[in-house]
């Protein structure tokens, strides 16, 4: 179910290609994908066993689920936007740890620890809006489930809550009250989300940042203008139930055009969490020069907020005991000859 419009793009156009390997004839019959990086081949690399009876994924099943790289959809990261790295999500995604929600909370925490200020939530509503109205891609992306969205509707008491077009300002407020609440876990859809919120010792984050990036994604996809309509909000339904956690990577010259495979979550065997390990580090950059003041050093942010996400990460994934973790790695066995 779709809480609010949120489609994932077509790839924009790219000048064609001359030499007609297999993956150039799927690109040229495609309506999607039509800039690829050339990459033939995947690693997997097993990071994490899991106990004997959990691993259910293994090195077998993820290579032959991505072997086919002729028939890889690409994106460009700048257009593109995060997913939250939820198994429910049935789209193929570029996958980050909160999604592009989760990113920018810990852009504002980067912020606050490289200067020692703290933000209010007024100037974290500001940010945003500025980020919506200057970024180069079209979506940005948070995501609920059934379950905190039917919560947050009873509390509200909005029964029938459709929350991308309400207009009572009452209503508005009460909402906000509820992500501004002691409360804040139970009406927290996203897994990685609802971590960071009730976990701001092992993780570090301030659980305010959490619940300010809420309130203001929420008052920007209320907002009438045009920024609002790049709000990307999706409902998903059911258990979250991961049965891996999946590191997406590529080689560098892909990085480097600013390009990264999609990658669906779920496999045969069940649900996985996937994440773009390298194509989010794009995606950070661009957030930290949004928060940088003059005098701030954004280089500085960066690190911590690529040092902050791998170990809120790690800390996250700490709470599925049992279950493993890949590195897939897709390559070019003859880069030279690109």
């Amino acid at each position: 179910m779709l809480v609010a419009v949120c489609v994932a793009q077509d790839s924009p156009s790219a000048a064609s290609q001359i030499r007609f390997t297999p993956q150039d004839k799927f690109l040229a019959h495609s309506s999607v994908g039509n800039f690829a990086c050339r990459v033939d081949s995947v690693q997997v690399t097993l990071d994490r066993a899991g106990d004997e009876d959990k691993m259910v994924v293994s090195t077998e099943d993820l290579e032959s689920s991505l072997s086919q790289t002729a028939t890889l959809e690409w994106a460009h990261v700048n257009q593109f936007f995060f997913s939250s790295l939820d198994g429910r999500n049935d789209e193929k995604i570029l996958g980050a740890a909160g999604g592009d929600v989760g990113e920018f909370i810990h852009a504002l925490e980067s912020y606050t620890r490289v200067t020692g200020s703290e933000l209010n939530a007024e100037e974290v509503d500001e940010l945003l809006a500025k980020f919506l109205k200057q970024m180069s891609r079209e979506k940005f992306f948070m995501e609920t489930d059934e379950r905190a969205y039917r919560k947050l509707a009873i509390d509200t008491g909005c029964q029938n809550l459709k929350i991308a077009s309400i207009g009572d300002k009452r209503k508005k407020q009460s909402i906000l009250d509820k992500f501004d609440s002691d409360n804040l876990v139970d009406y927290i859809g996203d897994p990685y989300l609802r971590f960071l919120a009730a976990n701001p010792e092992s993780t570090g984050v301030r659980t305010k940042y959490v619940s300010y990036a809420i309130m203001a994604f929420h008052q920007n996809m209320w907002r009438n203008n045009a920024a609002a309509d790049a709000i990307c909000y999706l409902e998903v339904k059911g258990k979250s139930d991961p049965k891996a956690l999946i590191h997406v990577k590529t080689s560098g010259f892909c990085i480097d055009q600013g390009l990264a495979p999609l990658i669906s979550s779920q496999l045969c065997a069940g649900q996985t969490f996937v994440e773009h390990t390298d194509a989010v580090k794009l995606y950070r950059r661009e957030l930290v020069n949004l928060i940088a003041k003059p005098g701030d050093s954004p280089q500085d942010m960066l690190a911590q907020a690529n040092t902050l996400g791998q170990n809120a990460l790690s800390a996250f994934w700490d709470t599925y005991p049992g279950l493993p973790s890949f590195t897939v790695t897709f390559k070019n066995s003859s880069p030279l000859l690109l």
